[in-house]
């Protein structure tokens, strides 16, 4: 503040006084002009100090128009960028600026007639010394004029965040994924950009990038290339709001960068307990990282390496041998710049017991021909769904086997009723169990309990297809189900192309499509996995025969079906 009032108080007395200097002829008798700050000035209004046209010529050629009246001021430069204002009522005025040698360094006479000249230059050496010209572009005619003149502070990696952050003092630099600061000033809202720019050492590849708004932090890892066991010279400069104006760099400081890259698990995810669909997440470090994760589990019998790809997510679906009720310690390393970092300190974590499957509760009491099918629930890794048919009594609530049980295997959560021995008229309890680790050549296999029985009974026709004396009855439109109902066409089909549109949150996961002839023959089928975020399904169907057909769509919860003619 005292800085402040001192360049006010000079202000005012150069005001004041500037109509009896008249020694303004040349360089050798130029006027001092003090600089205001940007900031400062915008605050409190820019303090004008009244010039006089009068003078005699210098004999400096002039960089537009004629040079007759000109006067002349000096200024020694606090920043590398001036801002200069000068406005007439009486004359066409052209201004310039001058080193010491008075070599021309910028020139401004871009208004026709009288008005305000404005003139920037960001190119000064702070504490040289320089000239300021201010002549009629006639070269004629006497009259005054105003001059405003500030200096646009010049900005630098702040202090105390370089080479480290004094916060990070005895760590051996920065990592991609944290930030560094500028100067920080006054009056924010003139501030709309700042760039940054950063310059290998050892290279000289630059890399820059330009932060909107006033922010004064830059993300490294937004910069780009930037990489480790390097240290970078960065420099700064701010663009200010009203005209556009770029400050010009400021003093260049070094950045120092860690040997190498290093992560870990972030704190939310430590020490928690997990289903085989989760995630586990490491702090992210920047584009184009690599990560690996290694598993170590049974007291350290066990331990794997899992290659995560880019991704700052560990999905523990995509693990071969992860095993459920386990405890597991857990590290990651990551590669940038292609080089590897260490690993990190280990966190640990369980996974929950093996869950039961059920039989959905769909098909459960149902009544299903040979060629149709039930389904159970999903088990996240589970490669292989063992399947109990037991023969009962419909009438026993015991559900008590009256024979034995057909055991049958899939890889998915669907079993398809033929071929696996069922009889027609008998009632089935059904029950399926899950196994993990069946295929892979992790050697620790697992395998569940079988979870609920569900009676379903065998019967010899397909209750969707007709029967003697009470044929369906074929209808080209769409059935009816009000608003959320799929909708199948064209129909009657053709070139074997059906298009289905799906209702608006009514199926979800796995979507199947079965297409039946007029003897419940199941004659095609197709399952979709996660259609439902396409909101339609385009079904290619084979080369039938042209006629009737019945098509069924559901998820296992929910279903419909409309009769269609393949033409």
């Amino acid at each position: 503040m005292k800085h402040f009032r001192t360049k006010l108080l000079a202000f005012l007395a150069l005001t004041l006084t500037s109509a009896a200097l008249t020694a303004q002829e040349d360089d050798a008798t130029a006027l001092a002009l003090n600089l205001q700050d940007y900031f400062e000035a915008h605050t409190l209004g820019c303090t004008s100090v009244n010039g006089d046209l009068g003078a005699s010529a210098s004999g400096v050629a002039a960089c537009s128009g004629a040079d007759g009246n000109d006067v002349w001021y000096s200024f020694t430069s606090t920043t590398q960028a001036v801002l200069l204002q000068v406005n007439s009522t009486d004359a066409d005025l052209v201004i310039e600026v001058f080193d010491n040698g008075l070599t021309s360094l910028a020139c401004s006479n871009d208004v026709a007639g009288t008005g305000e000249e404005e003139l920037m230059i960001n190119t000064l050496t702070p504490g040289q010394n320089y000239f300021l010209r201010v002549h009629s572009a006639s070269g004629t005619g006497a009259g005054t004029f105003t001059i405003c003149a500030r200096d646009l502070p010049a900005v630098s990696v702040r202090d105390g965040w370089w080479p480290v952050k004094a916060t990070d003092a005895g760590f051996p630099g920065y990592q991609v994924n944290e930030a560094v600061s500028r100067t920080l000033l006054p009056n924010n809202s003139l501030i709309l950009a700042t760039e940054w720019e950063f310059t290998d050492i050892n290279t000289g590849d630059v890399f820059t990038t330009t932060v909107m708004g006033f922010n004064g932090l830059v993300n490294l890892n937004a910069v780009g290339g930037l990489c480790f066991g390097t240290t970078y010279n960065v420099r700064v400069q701010i663009q200010e709001a009203n005209n556009g104006y770029w400050s010009g760099w400021g003093e260049t400081r070094p950045i120092q960068m860690e040997d190498f890259p290093n992560t870990q698990v972030e704190p939310p995810y430590i020490g928690q307990s997990y289903d085989l669909d989760g995630e586990i997440k490491a702090i992210f470090v920047g584009t184009n990282q690599l990560l690996e994760w290694r598993l170590t589990t049974d007291n350290g019998n066990t331990s794997f390496v899992h290659s995560g790809g880019s991704s700052s997510f560990l999905y523990l679906s995509d693990i071969t041998c992860i095993r459920y009720n386990k405890i597991y310690s857990i590290e990651v390393r990551v590669n940038f710049c292609g080089v590897w970092g260490p690993w990190s300190e280990p966190i640990f974590i369980i996974t929950n017991p093996l869950p039961y499957t059920n039989v959905q509760a769909a098909f459960c009491n149902s009544s299903q021909f040979l060629g149709g099918f039930v389904q159970c629930q999903f088990v996240p890794v589970a490669d292989q769904y063992a399947w109990q048919f037991a023969p009962i009594d419909p009438m026993d609530p015991t559900m008590t086997p009256t024979g034995p049980a057909i055991v049958a295997y899939t890889p998915n959560t669907i079993i398809g009723l033929n071929g696996i021995g069922l009889e027609m008229g008998e009632t089935y309890r059904v029950a399926a169990k899950p196994q993990v680790g069946m295929f892979d050549a992790c050697a620790d296999p697992q395998e569940g309990d079988y979870g609920f029985f569900c009676p379903v009974t065998i019967i010899d026709t397909n209750p969707l297809a007709p029967v003697p004396g009470n044929p369906m009855e074929l209808s080209l439109n769409i059935v009816d189900e009000g608003t959320d109902a799929a909708s199948f066409y064209p129909n009657p089909v053709t070139q074997d192309q059906l298009t289905v549109q799906l209702p608006d949150g009514k199926y979800f996961g796995l979507i199947f499509i079965e297409v039946y002839d007029l003897l419940g023959q199941l004659v095609y089928s197709h399952t979709f996995a996660g259609a439902e975020d396409a909101g339609f399904l385009q079904v290619a169907l084979p080369n039938l025969n042209a006629g009737a057909y019945l098509i069924r769509l559901h998820d296992g919860q929910q279903q419909e079906q409309q009769h269609i003619v393949i033409q």
